[in-house]
């Protein structure tokens, strides 16, 4: 299906749209329909320009109309066959609107795309990316497309249960790279405390890529717990542990972080105190460690005999 628009006249649709008068390109299309000049692309850069003039429901029906006039300019029984071509113009100009740093059209159009390739997770990607930018990483105005992405891929229920179609690296490296963006700007924010729980669970990482996701969940769990906002700054932090067990000092502050946090995180404190002591690599981290584990347990032993046991073999270090 021939789909193409001449743009290189400054007078055509597709110079006018790109230049952002839009209310030329709706008198442009509006007249060629009535003088009976039908053609699907008049259909879809009117849609366009009415959904960049605040007017969404007038254009959907026009893109509906135009997928209706190629499928029976094709011969296709269902209009949806044609749905391809109305994607190919709309990512046309998400291209060019990217290239002209109109991140704010490139975001409009991206959404339209999304709803009519849901599952595509390149489109899912681009909507992410431009929508982080255009809204200058609002965690809220992406809120919809994360729990889109979670609801198509939902996170395994165990670490042993793959992702139901594991993503490419380069699709992941560009979710992680989204995700520590909002981490940085929106730590306390719902849709980046479940971003980062899909990036941990459902995701690959490796290597640097790792390292560096476990940092920033490490300085999210930080920011939240100067924030006093202890159910993400936990979260984040056994993350960042999961991802990356060896950093001695990162550690040692996400035990602080959780022995704060109260009776509901100190099993994992315990944890991963025990965990610390028997990577630390000298006597002064040993002792740090042991005088943590010491810590934690003392408000215990009194009340519980095995506890008192453990805070007795724990102390004897020190004796």
């Amino acid at each position: 299906m021939d789909t193409a628009i001449e743009t290189d006249s400054p007078h055509s649709i597709a110079a006018q749209f790109r230049a952002g008068k839009y209310d030329a390109v709706i008198q442009t299309c509006e007249e060629a329909i009535a003088n009976g000049d039908v053609q699907p692309l008049y259909f879809w850069y009117l849609g366009m320009a009415l959904l960049l003039t605040d007017q969404p429901d007038l254009a959907q029906a026009l893109w509906l109309d135009g997928l209706m006039l190629a499928a029976e300019m094709a011969n296709l029984s269902d209009p949806e066959a044609a749905v391809p071509a109305l994607l190919e113009v709309l990512h046309s100009e998400i291209q060019a609107a990217r290239s002209q740093n109109k991140t704010d059209v490139a975001w409009e159009l991206a959404q339209c795309c999304l709803e009519l390739d849901p599952e595509n997770r390149d489109t899912i990607l681009d909507v992410l990316s431009l929508g982080i930018a255009a809204q200058s990483n609002s965690a809220e105005a992406i809120a919809p497309v994360v729990a889109h992405l979670i609801s198509l891929n939902p996170i395994p229920a165990s670490t042993d249960e793959s992702p139901v179609e594991p993503w490419t690296a380069a699709q992941s490296d560009r979710l992680l790279s989204m995700c520590e963006s909002l981490l940085i700007q929106e730590p306390t924010h719902p849709t980046s405390v479940d971003f980062a729980a899909f990036c941990v669970h459902g995701l690959t990482i490796d290597g640097d890529v790792k390292n560096r996701f476990a940092e920033a969940l490490y300085q999210a769990a930080r920011t939240c717990y100067e924030q006093s906002r202890l159910s993400p700054a936990i979260a984040y932090a056994d993350w960042s542990i999961q991802l990356d067990n060896t950093a001695i000092e990162r550690i040692s502050d996400i035990v602080a972080i959780l022995r704060e946090s109260g009776a509901i995180a100190r099993p994992r404190a315990l944890e991963l105190t025990e965990h610390w002591l028997a990577i630390a690599p000298d006597p002064v981290s040993q002792l740090q460690a042991i005088e943590t584990l010491l810590a934690l347990l003392g408000d215990a032993a009194g009340h519980d005999p095995q506890v008192a046991d453990i805070y007795q073999r724990y102390r004897s270090h020190l004796d």
